[in-house]
């Protein structure tokens, strides 16, 4: 049994698991009325559809998680600046940088 209508957010995508089938279904828009999950049809067409809750073996919705985005974000600049370092390394094992008046066939 999935949890009551306020548990759905606002215009919320479910991913829904039947009882007895191996496919899950998705709904749109989804919402619970009485005794039905209501919503549309994840496809092309996004006709109206609608589930018996009884029939609702699980229902998943995504989440907004703030934890992991600013993880993802830390993550993408410790990379940057992995990056930006190697290639400022005038070790050898990055690019080698020379000034104008260096220039010659070994620079």
């Amino acid at each position: 049994m999935i949890a009551p209508a306020p548990a759905l957010g606002k215009n919320a995508s479910v991913r829904v698991e039947r009882a007895g089938q191996k496919r899950a279904v998705y709904f749109t828009r989804a919402r619970v009325v009485g005794d039905s999950l209501l919503g549309r049809g994840d496809d092309a067409a996004r006709l109206p559809a609608a589930m018996a809750v009884a029939d609702v073996r699980r229902a998943e919705q995504r989440h907004f998680s703030v934890k992991r985005t600013t993880g993802l974000v830390i993550a993408a600049g410790v990379v940057a600046g992995i990056i930006a370092a190697a290639l400022a390394d005038n070790s050898g094992y990055g690019l080698k940088v020379c000034a104008p008046a260096e220039r010659s066939v070994i620079c």
